[in-house]
């Protein structure tokens, strides 16, 4: 994983696949970071993790809620202020899964010049799973193109 991620970069993902009922609550830390941690199989096992975030509470005039997540140690994100009722959801950059460890974990922090405690609606974890064979057998497809030439069948089935 790559430290110190920007917000501008993809580990910023679009709402609007997101359920409705995934953001309709949340867990807030009364003192301190919400924290999480799992045990992976081994080392070289990949994960992927998407953290759901929405203010679900109107903040007093003045307040702002900033938050810092930490993923395996490293910095994720740096969020910037998080406005009422606009879901976020983040993640890991496609290109770099979570490995190299067996023990994982995450936090959720407010950062030093926030005034209101860390918030988190909901997260999901999933493991890469990579396969050695090639999911159609190449014979199968050799005798489908050669159905399809015989025949003269142009569509797709």
């Amino acid at each position: 994983m790559t430290p110190n991620l920007a917000m501008g970069n993809d580990t910023w993902y679009d709402t609007s696949k997101t359920p409705d009922n995934v953001f309709g609550t949340a867990v807030k830390s009364s003192s301190g970071p919400i924290n999480f941690s799992w045990v992976s199989m081994n080392e070289t096992t990949s994960f992927y993790a998407f953290f759901y975030i929405k203010a679900i509470e109107p903040l007093l005039d003045g307040e702002k809620r900033t938050l810092l997540i930490h993923l395996d140690d490293q910095i994720l994100t740096h969020l910037a202020v998080l406005e009422y009722l606009k879901p976020v959801v983040l993640t890991n950059p496609q290109t770099q899964p979570i490995k190299g460890k067996i023990n994982h974990s995450f936090s959720i922090s407010s950062t030093s010049n926030n005034d209101v405690p860390p918030i988190l609606s909901a997260f999901e974890i999933y493991h890469s799973k990579f396969f050695d064979l090639p999911v159609t057998d190449p014979l199968d497809v050799d005798a489908i193109v050669e159905i399809k030439q015989i025949y003269k069948i142009t569509e797709n089935w």
